[in-house]
């Protein structure tokens, strides 16, 4: 299952590699910056990116915050906090 992240411009697809990568390259910077918006189900979602990877918190309508992280070689994560 793709995950997107609906931002003013455009959807967010991490598990694009090039995509990531160039995003990655775009908007990582030493102090990790943040970026926040909501995804296609109202979520409010908050992505940090750093130089080799770019984690993505959202905050689950039911109350669980899931994490995901893609990391620049393709692979990535998910899991979820109560």
């Amino acid at each position: 299952m793709k995950r997107y992240v609906r931002s003013s411009q455009s959807n967010l697809d991490f598990e694009d590699i090039e995509y990531l990568r160039d995003f990655i390259k775009r908007y990582s910077r030493p102090d990790a910056p943040v970026l926040t918006g909501f995804n296609e189900s109202g979520e409010s979602v908050r992505i940090s990116v750093f130089s080799d990877n770019v984690d993505v918190e959202t905050f689950q309508n039911n109350g669980r915050t899931r994490h995901n992280t893609y990391w620049i070689d393709g692979t990535y994560e998910e899991w979820f906090e109560e």
